[in-house]
């Protein structure tokens, strides 16, 4: 749990990209999407002094976030206080308030969208991002800015798993996960909101392993660059929160908490 302190109340939150120990951060709300992906969203809690209490949530903007005291994966259960989802209407910036009797707090957030891709059940082989910086799913991997290529659906080997269509490489004995135009690896522990679109490198084609928390930059074929934070997921499958930079534009996350730095 990280805590920030504001009169008496403080709110903690956990969840994937949650950034350094004893760094407080600005929350990352954003849900991955379908598919069997066993992760549970952002919890948070509030404590007066050091007691654990239960307060009431809103957010402002009032569309950017949901609060829910069940997990909505059906992992976790009943929460303490309160799960925060994405609204799906709203992508941006946030802030989270909590009231408990007389004490108010409240801590900063930014929701994130969010995508997925693998050769495994319910999930798209591949992905091409639109004008907008939208991940939409494309057809080949020619088409694909990021994809997964391999064999074919083996039900004696894995049920859930195999590439379809013109993702299927007979060659492949596994599943590479490719970034045609180049990226870029950055180890967990490294919060989401303070990395830049400078950061992009052309380290590999083929990503390399990836841990939840960890951070992927790769280019799309018009130029955008794709900061992606990774997501627990079974079958290997690559889950992640997502935020999107123009040609010669800066990421809006890092823009909005970093307003004094220029690219």
């Amino acid at each position: 749990m990280l805590h920030v302190a504001l009169a008496a109340l403080v709110i903690g939150w956990s969840g994937t990209g949650h950034g350094p120990a004893r760094k407080a951060v600005p929350v990352v709300v954003a849900l991955p999407p379908g598919g069997r992906v066993p992760n549970r969203p952002v919890e948070l809690q509030s404590y007066l002094g050091r007691k654990a209490v239960v307060s009431d949530y809103s957010v402002t903007p009032r569309d950017a976030i949901t609060f829910s005291s069940t997990d909505p994966l059906g992992l976790a259960g009943y929460a303490p206080d309160a799960y925060a989802l994405p609204s799906k209407r709203y992508h941006g910036p946030a802030t989270i308030q909590a009231r408990y009797q007389n004490e108010t707090a409240s801590i900063p957030a930014f929701v994130y969208d969010s995508l997925a891709v693998s050769c495994y059940f319910m999930f798209p082989d591949g992905l091409t991002f639109d004008s907008g910086g939208n991940a939409v799913a494309s057809g080949t991997p020619a088409e694909s800015d990021i994809f997964q290529a391999g064999p074919e659906n083996v039900p004696q080997m894995d049920a859930f798993r195999g590439c379809a269509g013109a993702f299927i490489d007979r060659a492949q004995t596994t599943f590479p996960l490719h970034v045609p135009y180049g990226g870029t690896l950055i180890a967990a522990q490294n919060y989401i909101g303070d990395v830049s679109v400078k950061q992009w490198r052309n380290d590999f084609s083929i990503v390399p392993q990836t841990h939840a928390g960890d951070i992927l930059l790769f280019k799309t074929r018009d130029g955008h660059v794709v900061k992606a934070l990774v997501y627990p997921a079974s079958g290997n499958a690559f889950s992640a929160a997502y935020v999107s930079a123009p040609p010669k534009h800066e990421f809006a996350d890092y823009a909005y908490y970093h307003p004094s730095r220029k690219r």
